[in-house]
């Protein structure tokens, strides 16, 4: 089932949605950015981090990065801190891959919904695709991208 990357935007102005009113929790963005950096001093990657805020409480890379210019915006999250706190930590200590703790992982344009025991597509099979369509059109074998494709054997069936 995909999974809709964004939302639960801001009432106003980039992140205005009728989903915002559905928001787990709101924060103000230098709370948030306060708390965020709280959290990469646990540990880990902090760009991993910042993928968990995204797939789990609907907070784009872009979102963070417009907060720093407006601290004071209320940004939703579609989940509670705590919960986020839960996974991130889980992540550190027993290495769970974040894709399996949130159930989904982005890929191309799509969140597809993985879990233990399903490959998490990796984004270099993003151009690996995108390779494989040029080369076969360019061959002339394939008259439109909507053509048959079989994915076995790799998990998720992304591809």
């Amino acid at each position: 089932m995909p999974v809709d990357r964004h939302a639960a935007p801001a009432p106003t102005g980039p992140f205005a949605s009728e989903q915002a009113l559905a928001a787990a929790e709101w924060l103000s963005g230098s709370d948030l950015l306060s708390w965020r950096r709280d959290l990469q001093r646990w540990g880990g990657d902090p760009g991993s981090f910042d993928w968990l805020l995204d797939a789990a409480a609907g907070l784009s890379p872009s979102h963070l990065r417009m907060l720093v210019l407006h601290p004071a915006r209320l940004v939703p999250l579609r989940r509670p801190r705590e919960e986020i706190e839960r996974l991130w930590r889980q992540h550190l200590e027993a290495s769970t891959p974040l894709q399996y703790l949130v159930g989904h992982c982005f890929w191309c344009d799509l969140a597809l919904e993985v879990g233990p025991g399903v490959l998490i597509p990796r984004p270099e099979t993003e151009g690996m695709i995108d390779l494989a369509m040029d080369l076969l059109r360019e061959a002339g074998g394939l008259a439109s991208p909507n053509g048959l494709w079989a994915d076995l054997g790799t998990g998720s069936g992304c591809l």
